[in-house]
C-alpha cells in the first residue's frame, strides 16, 4: 500500500482519541504574573498550542469590559512549527476593581496564506478585591430559658406590614 501523504496544514492526529471542535486546532491558556490592583499594569501570559506542522497563527487581544489592553491593535504572528508552545504577554490596565474579560482572537493560515479557521477565547481577569470582606459581627449571647435549656440569642429586626386587604383606602 502507498505511504499516506500528510497535509502540513492539517491538524495533527491525537493519539488519545480526543477530538478538536470546529475551527483551527488551537488551545489557549492564560496565567497571571501577579495579583493586580486598580491602576496597576498587569501582565497576562498566554500559552498557545497548535496542532499544525506549518503555517502561521495570528493572535489579537482586546477587551470590551473596561480593561485597557496594550498594545491596543497589534496582532502578533507565530510560525506553526515544532511542538513548543507559543508564549504571548498581554499588558492591561484598569482603574476599576472587579472581574474583567480579556478576549483573544486566534486565526490560523496555511503556508500559502489560506485561512484555516479562527477561534476566540475569553479569560476572566481579576483586578483588586472581588468581594468586600464581611463585617465582623459580635458573637451571639448564650442564655438559659425557664426550662433550663441553653438558648442562643440572636439579634433580629422584625417588620410587620399589613396584608393588601388590610390597607386603608
Amino acid at each position: 500500500a502507498p505511504a499516506a501523504e500528510t497535509d502540513a496544514a492539517a491538524p495533527a492526529a491525537k493519539a488519545d482519541g480526543q477530538t478538536t471542535k470546529a475551527g483551527p486546532a488551537v488551545e489557549v491558556g492564560m496565567s497571571m504574573r501577579s495579583a493586580v490592583k486598580p491602576g496597576d499594569v498587569g501582565v497576562a501570559v498566554l500559552t498557545i498550542r497548535d496542532d499544525y506542522a506549518a503555517g502561521a497563527l495570528s493572535v489579537t487581544a482586546s477587551s470590551k469590559t473596561g480593561l485597557g489592553v496594550f498594545p491596543t491593535s497589534e496582532t502578533t504572528r507565530f510560525a506553526m512549527e515544532g511542538d513548543a508552545p507559543h508564549l504571548f504577554d498581554v499588558y492591561f490596565k484598569t482603574d476599576v476593581a472587579g472581574v474583567h474579560y480579556l478576549d483573544i482572537y486566534v486565526s490560523a493560515t496555511d503556508e500559502d496564506g489560506s485561512v484555516l479557521g479562527a477561534r476566540s477565547f475569553s479569560f476572566a481577569v481579576k483586578v483588586g478585591e472581588a468581594t468586600t470582606p464581611a463585617a465582623k459581627l459580635d458573637p451571639p449571647s448564650v442564655a438559659t430559658d425557664a426550662d433550663g435549656e441553653t438558648v442562643i440569642m440572636l439579634d433580629a429586626v422584625e417588620e410587620i406590614t399589613p396584608a393588601p386587604s388590610e390597607t386603608p383606602q
